[in-house]
């Protein structure tokens, strides 16, 4: 009985300590995120979907929403106001969504009603599509394919140039198939790749690589081979840099039992973010996910209310 009350307290305690300040200055810093925008957008959007998934918002964003003194849901207002008038496309209405938090960024207070009206009207809406857009609209458009991705196992041999390919042929160490410099391993995973991408976190390549589709892989020439030593899949290619996207972590875990420089990775995430290449901050894109995932299936209950209403509304 005991057990079953203290759980969520215990479970609560230790999400707290993997965000706590000592914690956080422990893992040194890869890149500082601190001032993305589109973050800090879909931190608000949702929490006007969902009170307690959108608990993170907490910190930095004053409620003025808050039922009967206990701040656990949201008010309601962007769900009450979206006016289901034809097919909706998600993504749209994200981006479109975006711009309005882009407008009142000195004063993202209360957008719920501004939000609604642009989930509505997204298709009337026009917005920049900048490297960002194309960056989102690639995960979002391959939601159900199978990614594949390598990060550099030797980060001196970086060259993120536009034009070049990657990766470089020399940055490979010399374990199995890589023994030829020609061939890489891949680790492969599905949205929001929480299995194979997961895997080795005192190595670079699990903080930094860059990703594309399967299907895009071989599309661009790319070849899949099969280790004859172990459950893993190699790859060799002449994939220009900008055909891939790149994913990475804003922090390491703890600095000791790295296999790698942190400055260097840190130089390597720099020198991507610079070249102009297509990239995002792994908890950034499994919020967008989250947010996906969260304003679909509003959107579909909404539409299934619509058409309850009508079916009961007399006809004339």
């Amino acid at each position: 009985m005991f057990k079953t009350f203290a759980r969520p307290y215990v479970r609560s305690y230790k999400e707290f300590l993997k965000h706590s300040e000592v914690v956080q200055k422990s893992r040194p810093l890869l890149f500082d995120e601190s001032d993305n925008n589109f973050e800090k957008f879909l931190d608000i959007f949702i929490l006007y979907l969902c009170g307690p998934c959108g608990n993170e918002v907490a910190e930095w964003y004053p409620r003025t929403d808050i039922i009967d003194g206990h701040p656990i849901h949201s008010s309601g207002k962007l769900l009450q106001n979206i006016k289901i008038t034809g097919e909706i496309d998600v993504f749209q209405a994200i981006m479109s969504a975006y711009q309005v938090f882009l407008q009142h960024l000195s004063s993202p207070i209360d957008l719920e009603l501004r939000f609604a009206r642009a989930v509505v009207k997204s298709k009337q809406i026009e917005f920049d599509k900048n490297l960002l857009y194309y960056t989102l609209l690639y995960f979002y458009e391959n939601h159900n394919e199978t990614f594949i991705k390598h990060g550099l196992e030797r980060l001196d041999r970086s060259n993120y140039i536009k034009g070049a390919n990657f990766p470089p042929s020399s940055s490979m160490l010399t374990m199995s198939l890589s023994k030829d410099e020609k061939t890489y391993a891949i680790e492969t995973d599905r949205l929001p790749f929480n299995t194979c991408f997961e895997h080795s976190n005192v190595w670079p390549w699990y903080y930094c690589g860059g990703c594309m589709t399967a299907t895009d892989f071989r599309r661009l020439g790319g070849q899949l081979y099969l280790s004859g030593d172990r459950e893993h899949f190699y790859a060799s290619s002449r994939i220009k840099m900008e055909d891939w996207c790149f994913i990475y972590h804003r922090r390491t875990e703890r600095k000791r039992s790295l296999k790698f420089s942190v400055e260097l990775l840190r130089q390597n995430i720099s020198e991507i973010k610079s070249s102009g290449a297509r990239c995002i901050e792994i908890q950034v894109l499994k919020k967008f996910l989250k947010l996906v995932s969260m304003l679909t299936q509003k959107l579909t209950l909404l539409d299934l209310l619509v058409e309850a209403n009508a079916k009961h509304s007399p006809t004339c």
